[in-house]
């Protein structure tokens, strides 16, 4: 019969032989992990490699545009064929586009593999235009200056003109900016409304000198006396509809500063 020194060694060494085969085990796995991992950085480094190497410009293509000559759009960017593909930086090609071409926005230039660069753009060539002694400056919905312009109507498109003395920034690229802060939302509501009721071409400019008495030219026939800009939406629906009843060769002055109110003076 066994005395107990003899079971307790016993167990002991089957434990140990037990803890062996594991760690064993374990240092199969890890090394096969290990491996694996070890397959899959080489794999991508070669296939990095290959891509940098082989991966070439081949072709460009761009968005539409009869705005600008799309060579000199593609030339900007530096980009060129033959170039590697990953080579240039689509960040800085994409704000080189947008410094040299102002009527042109949300631009997109990315790669496209193999062999392909895509240049994609829209047009915002801006809805109203800023007077500034004998220059304009066209801006967008945002009242973002896009570009500055000799004549309002730059690039063959209709511009509202906005004239006002009280303008403090008027830089490309940046928000306009004026001395009286509520200038920003007056200008906004107003063209806001005369798009809403589809006649941003018949309006040639908004006077914005005195704010509490604006006026505005309507299709080169009317005088416009708004008021403030308080309902404007209303105002400008009611124009159009007292227009409709007029003859086409009316010509004249419409009063809308009371709300409830057209007053209509035809010029004989």
């Amino acid at each position: 019969m066994k005395n107990a020194t003899d079971s307790v060694e016993t167990l002991v060494d089957e434990k140990s032989v037990f803890d062996v085969k594991d760690i064993k085990k374990n240092n199969r796995i890890k090394q096969r992990i290990l491996f694996a991992v070890i397959a899959v950085v080489c794999a991508a480094g070669v296939a990095a490699v290959l891509i940098r190497t082989l991966c070439k410009v081949g072709e460009i293509g761009i968005s539409p545009t009869e705005l600008y000559d799309p060579q000199d759009i593609v030339e900007v960017t530096g980009i060129k064929i033959g170039d590697n593909l990953f080579s240039f930086s689509s960040a800085a090609a994409e704000k080189n586009i947008a410094q040299n071409f102002p009527y042109l926005d949300k631009i997109s230039v990315r790669r496209v593999l193999p062999s392909g660069v895509s240049i994609s753009f829209e047009h915002n060539m801006g809805t109203m235009a800023i007077r500034l002694g004998d220059d304009y400056y066209a801006i967008d919905d945002d009242q973002t200056v896009l570009k500055k312009c000799e004549a309002p109507d730059d690039g063959g498109v209709h511009r509202i003109t906005v004239i006002s003395d009280r303008i403090s920034r008027c830089v490309v690229g940046e928000k306009m900016v004026y001395n009286d802060d509520n200038l920003f939302s007056m200008v906004d509501d107003i063209c806001r409304a005369v798009d809403a009721n589809g006649v941003l071409d018949k309006i040639s400019f908004i006077d914005l000198t005195d704010t509490f008495d604006v006026t505005m030219d309507y299709d080169s026939r009317f005088e416009i006396k708004l008021g403030n800009t308080e309902n404007m939406n209303y105002k400008i629906a009611m124009i159009v509809k007292v227009v409709a009843q007029l003859y086409p060769d009316d010509t004249g002055q419409i009063d809308v500063r009371e709300t409830s109110t057209a007053y209509v003076k035809r010029y004989t």
